[in-house]
């Protein structure tokens, strides 16, 4: 399994989501994270579709597709690394840009959540359209997340991420420009994660591990100076941790809803507890935990009446807290091959099946 390496700087604690002691500020870690193409490619469905609750016509099917051929296509290995592919190679500038933007957002939510402990992200405009909020017309950092769990005030729970990508090395002009946007959010974002809330930049590039080298996939995650002028969130732990894995979810709900509508033989329900389906032409399944594919099929529109999206909010927590095995998408699809499950409960698989499905 490829690793990727990492430099975390100027962590008030490390992970960050542990107990924080008198004193300690500053700290730098350094080290490495095993994560599988399949896992990539859950982060990069992770981080949401920010269209799914907009007036233009759904596709999340194609959405899903797309998000999991932009990371196979992308990225290849190279000394237990990953690597640009040689159609990545191939792009003009421009082209580079937006893959190495795609890149350090899914980057970005595999080591919050490897590095950093944070269980589940989501781009911070999901969350907004979700809560049926306007989204600020000045720019905000990409992703939001939580830990779990914030058992006490010296345990941090909430992050507020900004997700950089270059196709070539290190920047630290690029790491700087993060850091400004996460020192100045939008209003509405510093009421999501309010105060003692995390905020760290994390820039995907690609570096050498040796001189003249073949540039492999590396991480570096900084916390900027801590923000003072954060308010209280309006909304309480157990509701922030609700809506965030909502809206991650809710797109991998409706792309499984639409595959389903239109092709029986790539779909599965309450198999091992999941329901799921194949990405069509791709032998990628992906599944969600069916107590919570049954809570997602009921949202018809944004989440605007607070004690109805408080009470959703708590159900859809506790069915995350549900036992279900890591290797239960294998299981139910009756095959082999590479497997991830997230935090939330999302499962990616590409699959080598062995039989035929039953819807």
């Amino acid at each position: 399994m490829p690793e990727i390496s990492y430099t975390a700087e100027r962590f008030n604690a490390f992970p960050p989501t542990g107990k924080l002691l008198p004193g300690q500020v500053g700290v730098t870690a350094t080290g490495s994270e095993m994560v599988s193409f399949a896992e990539v490619c859950a982060y990069a469905a992770s981080v949401g579709d920010v269209g799914i609750l907009g007036m233009q016509p759904r596709r999340p099917a194609n959405e899903l597709l797309w998000r999991r051929l932009m990371v196979r296509s992308s990225l290849t290995t190279h000394m237990g690394h990953f690597a640009k592919s040689r159609s990545y190679k191939r792009l003009d500038p421009s082209e580079k840009s937006a893959v190495s933007y795609f890149l350090g957002m899914a980057q970005c939510a595999a080591m919050a959540d490897k590095v950093l402990g944070v269980r589940a992200t989501v781009h911070v405009d999901s969350l907004i359209k979700l809560l049926g909020r306007r989204l600020p017309r000045r720019s905000r950092p990409d992703l939001v997340g939580f830990a779990v769990p914030p058992t006490s005030r010296n345990t941090l729970g909430r992050f507020l991420l900004e997700a950089k990508g270059r196709t070539h090395q290190f920047s630290a002009s690029t790491v700087e420009s993060a850091l400004e946007q996460l020192r100045n959010p939008p209003a509405v974002v510093r009421n999501l994660v309010g105060v003692n809330s995390v905020h760290a930049a994390s820039l995907a590039y690609f570096e050498p591990l040796v001189r003249r080298g073949t540039p492999v996939w590396h991480s570096h995650l900084e916390d900027p100076p801590p923000d003072d002028q954060s308010p209280v969130s309006e909304l309480s732990d157990s509701e922030f941790r609700g809506v965030v894995l909502i809206a991650q979810l809710l797109p991998i709900q409706r792309a499984i809803a639409d595959i389903r509508a239109t092709d029986d033989g790539r779909q599965f329900e309450e198999q091992h507890g999941l329901t799921g389906a194949e990405l069509p032409g791709t032998g990628a399944h992906v599944a969600i935990p069916t107590n919570l594919y049954t809570l997602l099929e009921r949202i018809d529109g944004p989440l605007s009446d607070p004690a109805a999206r408080e009470a959703l909010a708590s159900q859809v927590w506790e069915a995350t807290r549900s036992d279900y095995s890591p290797d239960a998408l294998l299981a139910a699809v009756g095959g082999e091959g590479e497997i991830a499950t997230l935090g939330s409960g999302l499962s990616f698989a590409e699959v080598r099946v062995e039989q035929q499905i039953e819807g």
